[in-house]
């Protein structure tokens, strides 16, 4: 199945997001988190069987305010990447998040960066809770 504009190197197959084709591409997603909880750590779930180049993947935020500038810059929360290559599925974790704390004045997503390998993605998970 191709996702992106007719993209046919890019495709699920198998539940898992494949870059068969190696291009550079990056891919946004929301992340619905309750106000109040924290944030304990992002795992990027993935295969990637490329020893050159990694996978990337990024918790951002940005600040709802009717003060704040349109054009600033997202805050970076958490981050991962793959390291390595490894014919298998492997789980990579950032227990390091800054401003742990989900508040309903915040938009909140996850950032997936492909540079130029061959990989597939299976998930992006955040875990939060009531205490970390």
């Amino acid at each position: 199945m191709t996702v992106v504009n007719g993209d046919a190197s890019l495709t699920v197959n198998t539940g898992m997001l494949d870059n068969s084709a190696g291009a550079s591409r990056t891919f946004t997603a929301p992340v619905h988190v309750p106000p109040g909880q924290l944030v304990c750590r992002m795992m990027l779930v993935a295969r990637d069987n490329d020893a050159n180049y990694n996978i990337d993947a990024r918790l951002l935020r940005k600040s709802l305010a009717a003060t704040s500038s349109l054009g600033a810059a997202p805050t970076q929360m958490g981050s991962v990447s793959s390291t390595s290559a490894a014919d298998s599925i492997r789980v990579f974790t950032d227990t390091t998040i800054s401003y742990r704390t989900i508040s309903a004045s915040y938009i909140y997503w996850v950032e997936l960066e492909y540079t130029l390998g061959f990989y597939q993605t299976l998930a992006i998970r955040i875990e939060y809770k009531t205490s970390c």
